[in-house]
């Protein structure tokens, strides 16, 4: 029987993100249950996560728990999903919600007394709320932006094979438009709805990937701001950065120097700075933390629900269609 104050919180998928959030959901005193579709490492995860329940079926796994957390490869969401909200359990979903605008049909985005997130954890970031908030107070006029992403998939993540993921193959959600389409989402978030998106998905290194390892997009919002997006798995440093051009600044953010910048004809001023303490994984924590709060039934808004994070989405179909060799 399960215990009345504690939630069970199911983790659907093992690979980096899932053991991060299973990891990130221990230091958070929760009960979780795991479930994966690949059994042939379930001892070595159970030597890691001793004392986890793990679940060979699915249905059984979803019925059993309180909230699902679906981290599993992007062309298998929606499955996880449709099952999630029929069950009406709550869940926290990996962006992208899926590498197929039609799956949106297959789901109600607005599900009744079901708690959902999309895991967005950029805007969980200090720098980023901060320049929310200085954007939407400001009496400046934006005009433009560039944002910018990417890094060398080889050095994406340790002891990891990118061959064998699914971040190698378009048709599994992979490539830098899906895999890094944080990026979209932090321009709707910014910026408001996307009036009109251009692109090109490319392939131009010699990556062994069946998919695009740069994109570059260009969308004009209903705002009338206008923007520059690229995506890459091809950067020989890791890059996250963005330029935001008004009538009265510049503003500058770094994410490798965790500092916005302000530049206007007089002056350049770091109008905003991360701690020494803070570390990546709190925009994974904190992205959680808020899920489980809500859980819990603590009043807080979504960081990026249903409705939202299927903007992006959205926003990309017409350059997902497009690849380019």
């Amino acid at each position: 029987m399960k215990n009345a104050l504690k939630k069970i919180f199911l983790v659907c998928g093992t690979g980096s993100i899932g053991q991060r959030h299973i990891e990130n959901l221990i230091s958070l005193n929760e009960k979780i249950v795991i479930w994966r579709e690949r059994k042939k490492k379930n001892l070595e995860l159970k030597k890691r996560f001793p004392g986890i329940k793990y679940f060979e079926n699915l249905n059984k796994a979803i019925k059993f728990c309180d909230a699902v957390i679906i981290c599993n490869s992007t062309n298998k969401h929606i499955n996880i999903l449709k099952s999630a909200i029929k069950q009406k359990k709550h869940f926290y979903i990996e962006k992208p919600i899926s590498n197929k605008i039609k799956d949106l049909n297959k789901i109600n985005l607005n599900p009744k007394n079901i708690i959902g997130e999309v895991g967005y954890q950029f805007r969980s970031h200090p720098n980023l709320i901060f320049l929310k908030k200085k954007l939407r107070k400001s009496n400046s006029k934006i005009f433009s932006y560039r944002f910018a992403m990417g890094h060398n998939l080889k050095f994406w993540r340790k002891n990891h094979k990118f061959s064998k993921s699914y971040t190698n193959d378009v048709n599994k959600g992979g490539g830098a438009l899906f895999e890094l389409i944080h990026q979209v989402d932090l321009a709707i978030w910014l910026f408001g709805p996307v009036k009109k998106i251009t692109g090109y998905r490319s392939k131009v290194s010699s990556l062994k990937i069946k998919a695009d390892d740069l994109s570059n997009l260009i969308l004009i919002h209903k705002s009338g701001i206008a923007g520059q997006i690229q995506l890459d798995m091809i950067s020989p440093l890791y890059r996250c950065e963005a330029e935001i051009v008004t009538d009265k600044e510049i503003l500058l953010w770094s994410y490798n120097e965790g500092k916005i910048t302000q530049k206007t004809q007089k002056r350049n001023k770091i109008i905003h700075k991360l701690t020494k303490s803070f570390k990546r994984n709190d925009l994974f924590i904190n992205s959680m933390k808020h899920f489980v709060d809500r859980v819990y039934k603590k009043k807080q808004i979504p960081l990026c629900d249903l409705k939202e994070g299927v903007k992006s989405l959205i926003a990309i179909n017409s350059i997902n269609k497009k690849l380019i060799n």
